[in-house]
C-alpha cells in the first residue's frame, strides 16, 4: 500500500508506475493522477505539444525508414510478414500467417525471373506476397511469394485484359 499526495488516497502498489530512482521503486503519484495531470497539461499547452509531436514524427520517420530498409535486407520474409499484417489490419482482412508460411523462392513462380532484395526501394525482382483469392485474407494456402513486377501487373490489370494478353502472347 502506498499514499498518493495528489488524490490523498492509499492505493495498491500496482496502481503506481515503476521508478528506479525512487527509494521504494515507485512513482510518487498514482497512475490515475499522473494521467489526469498529463491530460490537463496537453490541453493547456496544445500548440506546444502538437509541435513537439510533429518534430518527433519527422525525426522518427527517417529512423523507421532506415530500420525497415535494414529489416528488408536482413530478413526479407519477416519484412513481408510485417507488411502483410499491416495491410490485413488496414483492409479488415483475416491474418493467420507465420514466418514459416513465407517461403521465398529463388525465382518468381509467375515470371520466372530471379528474386532478390534490392537496395533502396523494392525493384521488379523484389519478393512480394500475393493473395491468390483476393476475397480471402492473408492465410496459409492463399498466398504466393512472387516478384514485385508479377504482383503489380496483376493488381494494375483486370482479368479480361490479362486473358487477352496471354492469348496474344501464346499465339506469337
Amino acid at each position: 500500500m502506498k499514499h498518493c499526495p495528489s488524490c490523498k488516497k492509499i492505493k495498491e502498489i500496482n496502481e503506481f508506475h515503476k521508478n528506479k530512482t525512487r527509494y521504494d521503486g515507485l512513482q510518487t503519484h498514482c497512475k490515475n493522477c499522473l494521467s489526469e495531470r498529463r491530460k490537463k497539461y496537453n490541453i493547456e499547452n496544445k500548440d506546444l505539444v502538437l509541435s513537439k509531436r510533429k518534430i518527433y514524427r519527422q525525426n522518427r520517420k527517417d529512423k523507421d525508414s532506415l530500420l525497415n530498409h535494414n529489416l528488408r535486407r536482413r530478413n526479407p520474409a519477416k519484412y513481408l510478414l510485417k507488411y502483410a499484417m499491416r495491410r490485413s489490419k488496414e483492409s479488415g482482412l483475416e491474418f493467420s500467417l507465420s514466418l514459416k508460411d513465407i517461403q521465398i523462392p529463388d525465382r518468381c513462380p509467375i515470371l520466372n525471373i530471379p528474386l532478390f532484395v534490392s537496395k533502396g526501394r523494392p525493384s521488379d525482382n523484389s519478393p512480394s506476397i500475393d493473395r491468390i483469392d483476393n476475397t480471402r485474407g492473408y492465410i496459409p494456402g492463399n498466398i504466393i511469394v512472387c516478384s514485385w513486377k508479377a504482383n503489380s501487373v496483376k493488381n494494375d490489370t483486370d482479368i479480361i485484359l490479362l486473358e487477352e494478353y496471354l492469348d496474344k502472347y501464346l499465339n506469337i
